[in-house]
């Protein structure tokens, strides 16, 4: 009995030094680095993808085809929140050549292809927001938040935790709601809501160029995307539409507060060391966005491509093909590289002055005070407009005396 015994018990202490080693053998290969190559062949695999975390709760994930990293979706809020976030802009003709889930419709498979898995944003409705199924090809809409939440539960495709660690994760800039919400319990004065984070417009020099307080100092922000014909170049006359443009941003955007966003791909500031920024007012208005698709300026790509790139170029080819603002035949019809009228060849009476200086451009009525700034050196008074004109036929009235 006593030899049987101890067998019996080398016996067992074998099997379990056994089980032992091939559950760290097992613990080794599930802690080991994932290769580069592994994570982007498995983030290449969902790119587009709705993934449910199979292991836990459930917690939805969304690949974006970006940059393939990996986005939690929250809560239904949240989740809306993100997509509005990760979504690239779409005209409607474009949106009509996908075909919505449930109909016969083939649709165009050449843009079906090129937007497969992405979120796209109706910017010539009201931000409409739809998922493009990666496989399919065809469209559902996101509607409001639950409506939202629900296509993502219902579209998700399962994932291990240990898959899904292999996809990087990314990071927004947007504010999620709280996991615990304080309720008072008493009734209280509804008071207006007011947004962290939001800075005052000091003033506005164009259409694409406003000074902001930032932390008690006035720091220049050049809005990032976009680019409104020029007013103040002393270089340059006046632009078409460029008053029209500077007025809008100044009627917008005067006394109002509102909020900064960085884009990591412009960099932080532009070669005149002025802030690269995108604006939002208070009210979520993308105030860059705005001025595009309302025909106030072009899109403008610097170098790189900006994060709001696609959106921005289909708020302009909407703003073109309706003939809004500097689009307009009536207008610049799309070239504001021209002066914004004729000199005034009226017969004014009055002292004019310019600068004969060789690359003046303006002239300065008499009673408009900034001729007093010119060099006594250059300074050319004329005892009307007429002769002004005669003896330099290109000076235009300068902006600061409008």
């Amino acid at each position: 009995m006593h030899y049987s015994l101890q067998k019996f018990i080398r016996s067992n202490c074998m099997i379990m030094v056994a089980m032992i080693g091939v559950s760290l053998f097992a613990l080794a290969a599930f802690l080991a680095p994932v290769s580069a190559a592994e994570a982007l062949s498995i983030a290449q695999k969902n790119s587009g993808k709705i993934l449910l975390q199979v292991e836990s709760h459930g917690e939805a994930w969304y690949v974006n085809p970006k940059d393939l990293k990996k986005y939690s979706l929250g809560k239904p809020a949240d989740a809306f929140a993100i997509i509005k976030k990760l979504g690239i802009g779409i005209s409607n003709a474009n949106l009509g050549k996908i075909p919505r889930n449930g109909t016969k419709d083939k649709g165009n498979q050449a843009v079906m292809n090129k937007l497969k898995g992405k979120i796209v944003i109706q910017v010539q409705g009201r931000g409409e927001a739809w998922y493009v199924h990666p496989v399919s090809g065809k469209r559902y809409s996101l509607g409001k938040p639950a409506a939202a939440f629900a296509v993502i539960k219902k579209l998700g495709s399962g994932i291990t935790n240990a898959n899904l660690a292999k996809i990087p994760t990314g990071t927004l800039r947007i504010s999620l709601t709280p996991t615990n919400p304080v309720v008072s319990q008493a009734p209280s004065v509804p008071q207006p809501s007011q947004p962290t984070n939001l800075f005052n417009v000091v003033s506005v020099v164009d259409g694409d160029t406003i000074k902001v307080s930032i932390n008690g100092a006035t720091q220049t922000i050049r809005l990032i995307g976009i680019d409104t014909p020029e007013t103040v170049d002393p270089r340059n006359p006046v632009q078409c539409f460029g008053k029209e443009a500077s007025d809008k941003a100044k009627s917008v955007l005067t006394g109002k507060m509102m909020r900064l966003e960085s884009d990591p791909t412009q960099g932080d500031l532009d070669k005149y060391q002025r802030l690269l920024r995108y604006v939002f007012l208070a009210d979520g208005t993308f105030f860059n966005k705005m001025m595009i698709a309302d025909g106030y300026a072009h899109e403008y790509t610097y170098n790189t491509p900006y994060q709001y790139q696609a959106e921005f170029k289909a708020a302009e080819s909407a703003a073109r093909t309706a003939q809004l603002g500097l689009w307009s035949l009536s207008t610049c019809n799309g070239d504001t590289t021209n002066p914004a009228s004729p000199p005034t060849q009226s017969q004014s009476t009055g002292k004019f002055y310019t600068s004969s200086y060789g690359t003046a451009i303006y002239y300065y009525p008499e009673a408009c005070s900034e001729w007093k700034s010119l060099s006594p050196k250059y300074l050319m008074a004329f005892d009307s407009l007429d002769a002004l004109l005669a003896a330099y036929p290109s000076r235009i009235k300068s902006p600061q005396c409008e």
